[in-house]
């Protein structure tokens, strides 16, 4: 698999989080309007069979890259003096509350270097929207307790970047599906605008590809580990709970069932050079559409580290 990196720009504002697997089912939504439903079909077997021929990172800020979940540093502060003693436990506050990286920083730490990290601007502001229920019977608002807010969260960046790992040959309708999922939006309300982007630059990206004595891996994506995954790892979890897209989304019932999800920035300890992506892809996760899946591929970033975590 060879690494691409896709930068962009929110049309708007969102408020679906824009997660891999979202983006996963997302990407397969338009590779399935432009190549067809035989293709479509093909390519939700092979990701079943365990193997995808794209995975996706979550949608990231500008530059930045999730934090590893490093076990914490062993190394005891070789002094006495008062003043060094309080920096070092203002850095370690930082490092614990930091939850972006620069691209430098990020290689650093997963190089098993100690960082200090930069501080960090705003990289969002979510904002409540006042809406009104609709009666379906009548088409008219609820005269009593029909009004809701919904969070919607505006981008503070220039942009925003995804890192994908594709097939050969795959790139271009890869490409292509990318652009196309930007301008039908993605995750709720995407029927009035929300979640849109345009793609700006996408290309190559070699910058993961250089970490000599890689012997694990850190995750930019949400992921479910497969059963032969490695296990010995850090790492942080999130309930999710997911519904059905396009068409399915206003059937009987659109919902799926919970998932737990390992969260960017899970660290894993595989012995040697890591595989391109982990994961896999979930089976019946909708019980009112049965042959559904869920993308839980991982964006595996190669990690030196120094020794088995715990």
């Amino acid at each position: 698999m060879k690494t691409y990196r896709a930068k962009i720009t929110m049309s708007g504002s969102y408020i679906s989080k824009l997660q891999s697997d979202t983006l996963f089912g997302g990407l397969c939504w338009a590779y399935k309007s432009i190549a067809g439903d035989d293709a479509f079909f093909k390519l939700l077997a092979e990701c079943v069979a365990g193997r995808p021929p794209f995975v996706v990172s979550d949608l990231l800020p500008a530059d930045l890259l999730p934090k590893p979940f490093l076990p914490p540093s062993s190394v005891r502060q070789e002094t006495s003096q008062k003043e060094e003693l309080m920096e070092a436990a203002r850095q370690a506050k930082r490092l614990k509350e930091t939850i972006w990286l620069t691209f430098n920083e990020f290689q650093a730490a997963a190089s098993g270097e100690t960082i200090v990290p930069a501080a960090k601007q705003s990289l969002d502001k979510t904002v409540l929207t006042l809406h009104n229920t609709i009666n379906r019977a009548t088409n008219t608002t609820l005269d009593e307790g029909g009004l809701y807010d919904l969070p919607e969260t505006f981008s503070a960046v220039s942009h925003m970047t995804l890192y994908l790992k594709a097939e050969d040959g795959w790139e271009d309708i890869i490409e292509k599906s990318l652009n196309l999922l930007g301008e039908m939006g993605i995750g709720k309300r995407r029927s009035t605008g929300k979640g849109g982007f345009n793609v700006f630059e996408f290309a190559p990206f070699v910058g993961f590809d250089d970490l000599a004595g890689a012997n694990g891996f850190v995750s930019l994506s949400h992921f479910v580990p497969a059963p032969d995954d490695p296990a010995n790892g850090n790492y942080k979890t999130l309930v999710k709970y997911p519904k059905l897209d396009r068409e399915y989304a206003i059937s009987p019932n659109p919902f799926k069932y919970p998932l737990i999800l390992l969260v960017p920035g899970s660290v894993f300890f595989t012995g040697s050079a890591p595989r391109p992506f982990y994961g896999r892809a979930l089976q019946k996760v909708a019980p009112g559409l049965p042959e559904a899946i869920q993308g839980c591929f991982a964006f595996a970033a190669p990690a030196k580290l120094m020794e088995a975590t715990s």
